[in-house]
């Protein structure tokens, strides 16, 4: 079973993800989907067994980098983006893969 937590400020990337995921295994379990930067801090300081991380690495209200800032995160993360910058960051931030948003 796939756990993830997906944070993405925009729909459309959201349903794309959600529906990308299910394909890749039909027992997709979805435990969160947060849209800001301080939703997100505040799930995974609660919520640290969450499984992957999907998220999104600029949000409206800044980068995601942000929220990793505030726990000791040990999780796979997964940065989508949708510019060419930041692929570094995402390393720094227990990131094992960037790729780009899907369209």
């Amino acid at each position: 079973m796939l756990n993830a937590m997906i944070t993405e400020d925009e729909n459309p990337g959201i349903e794309r993800l959600v529906n990308m995921l299910s394909q890749v295994s039909k027992e997709a379990n979805i435990k969160a989907i947060l849209n800001s930067v301080k939703e997100g801090a505040a799930y995974i300081t609660c919520q640290p067994e969450s499984a992957t991380i999907f998220n999104e690495t600029q949000l409206s209200q800044g980068l995601s980098f942000v929220i990793f800032n505030h726990a000791g995160v040990q999780i796979p993360v997964i940065f989508i983006r949708g510019h060419t910058d930041y692929p570094l960051m995402t390393f720094e931030n227990n990131g094992i893969g960037c790729p780009a948003k899907p369209k």
